[in-house]
């Protein structure tokens, strides 16, 4: 049956929020005067009536698509496709911009902008050739200059973006003709196609605006219409793009950290489909959904760094020891957890070493590695953060209490989520240990090792290893065996110098009302373009 929607009662809830924050002004109007009747004008003179005619008909205005509300966890640092890695900024952004590669529901590479996967034209040239007649919002062409632009503009030393580690070999780009570019690579890198579906095409002009992480510019189904600080932001159907109208035609991306409050919204049907659904509150929604595979690995990264409180791997051993990832599974995620295999891979990513298991849980051992290197009454900071995904905060805090009963002390910290960002990615301050949520929508290893597993990586908190130099080495070799040793062999380093805490896989999990029909992605992006409203 579909439900009539309740947005009033939402605003006023949000209004109230607002108030509760302090915004004191209320707004006032000022009753507008009553407006002056125009005088009577004076008859024309009479004339002979013209013969009567039929009145044209009107054409019917064409039926205007359905508006939804879609609950997210967190809000994006930016809009800016290029700026940030941040699973919600794709979410609403693989809406807005194309890539010259994509991915269909399956999560099998398809052609974007570009008319195929691209020809590798030699050992360091891949060629794509861009479709015609597409256009930016603002009316620039996407073509092999805004392609080129793209390139040039995310490989830029001086563009800090952890972005960057995703196009691995790509050192340039060169026109060829209108709609034929050049990518340029430091060797041969056979995953160009897998890398072009995380780069997003920007316009020329619009991109160098001081505010184009404000106010984005792309060229996809859906435009940007606008973004409230901490509240959404707002997109609207592209009448000009190719293709059916859509069956939605404005979607509203609400930003909720608190779960309960994203669940009352589905089941009050002022939110249509939320992210993060507890298993548990399954039977309570019209509709669940989940992506095929796990995609959000749960870690704690451990700073192996020289000079931390945790650079003795005795130490950074007993911390893993010292954690009951079955229970985590189990109990607080309800069946639907995987414990990971000592790794951040998924088995499902070119990569897994199949070899490498769990640390075991083991409170005794861990206390005697602790007694041995003279950490018995260890303090350490742990970083978290809360509402990117399913049970962030509460993951954090049942670590830390097993840390607790092995004589570890940890300070959980969960800062702004713009910071948390910071600290995630500063390189030369690293975090004692700081709680990850990781998703890998590249679906390969390079993804994921290059930046958490290399010394040199957005996020990594080692010392230079042979692992940076296995790393480096797979992203130029093409045979494939060769690649996949390479990639194991850098997992092995990782599980032997314990350079996490490596907890659980679970899929992503999403709740909503009978209002749509979707279902969900491999990739766990929400493509509004696949949902059609009843």
């Amino acid at each position: 049956m579909t439900r009539h929607r309740r947005f009033v009662g939402f605003l006023a809830v949000v209004a109230l929020l607002l108030a509760a924050c302090g915004d004191d002004e209320a707004a006032t109007t000022t009753e507008a005067p009553a407006t002056t009747q125009a005088p009577a004008t004076t008859a024309a003179p009479a004339t002979t009536a013209a013969p009567a005619t039929t009145a044209a008909p009107e054409p019917e205005p064409e039926p205007m698509g359905a508006s939804i509300v879609i609950g997210l966890g967190t809000e994006p640092g930016s809009l800016d496709p290029q700026a940030v890695d941040q699973f919600a900024m794709f979410t609403i952004n693989d809406n807005v911009f194309h890539k010259l590669v994509s991915r269909n529901a399956a999560g099998d590479l398809v052609p974007g902008a570009a008319t195929d996967l691209g020809t590798p034209v030699d050992d360091t040239t891949w060629q794509y050739t861009v479709r015609e007649g597409i256009t930016f919002h603002n009316g620039e062409p996407l073509n092999a200059d805004a392609v080129v632009h793209s390139i040039l503009r995310i490989i830029d030393p001086d563009y800090a973006t952890p972005l960057k580690d995703n196009l691995g070999t790509v050192v340039g780009a060169e026109k060829v003709d209108e709609h034929t570019v050049n990518i340029l690579t430091s060797g041969p890198d056979p995953l160009i196609p897998t890398r072009m579906t995380l780069l997003y095409l920007v316009p020329p002009e619009a991109s160098q605006s001081e505010d184009f992480g404000d106010n984005p510019v792309g060229s996809g189904p859906y435009k940007f219409v606008s973004w409230e600080r901490g509240i959404a932001v707002e997109l609207e159907a592209n009448p000009d793009y190719p293709g059916p109208a859509p069956s939605v035609s404005n979607v509203r991306f609400l930003f909720i950290e608190e779960y309960g409050t994203r669940l009352a919204g589905v089941l009050n049907d002022e939110i249509d489909l939320m992210v993060d659904l507890l298993p548990e509150d399954n039977a309570l929604v019209d509709q669940a959904w989940s992506t095929p595979t796990g995609l959000k690995q749960f870690i704690v990264s451990l700073n192996a760094r020289a000079g931390s409180p945790v650079e003795d791997v005795r130490i950074r051993q007993a911390l893993n020891y010292a954690v009951d990832k079955e229970a985590i599974a189990e109990s607080l995620f309800s069946g639907i957890g995987e414990i990971l295999q000592g790794q951040m891979l998924n088995p499902n990513w070119f990569g897994f070493n199949p070899d490498l298991d769990p640390f075991p849980y083991d409170p005794d051992r861990a206390r005697e590695l602790l007694a041995e290197a003279g950490a018995e009454d260890l303090e350490i900071q742990l970083v978290s953060l809360v509402g990117n995904s399913l049970l962030d905060k509460e993951t954090t805090e049942v670590v830390a209490g097993y840390w607790a009963e092995v004589g570890v002390t940890a300070e959980i910290f969960i800062p702004e989520f713009s910071e948390y960002i910071d600290r995630l990615i500063d390189r030369e301050n690293r975090p004692d240990a700081i709680f990850v949520p990781h998703d890998n929508i590249l679906f390969d290893g390079d993804r994921t090792l290059s930046a958490y597993y290399h010394s040199q990586g957005c996020c990594g908190s080692m010392d230079p290893s042979e692992a940076d130099d296995w790393i480096d080495a797979a992203r130029t070799e093409i045979d494939q065996d060769a690649r996949l040793k390479l990639y194991q062999d850098v997992g092995q380093a990782g599980h032997d110098g314990a350079w996490y805490v490596w907890l659980i896989s679970i899929p992503n999990v999403y709740g909503g009302t009978d209002r749509i029909d979707w279902s969900a992605r491999a990739d766990g992006l929400i493509h509004v373009t696949d949902i059609t409203v009843s």
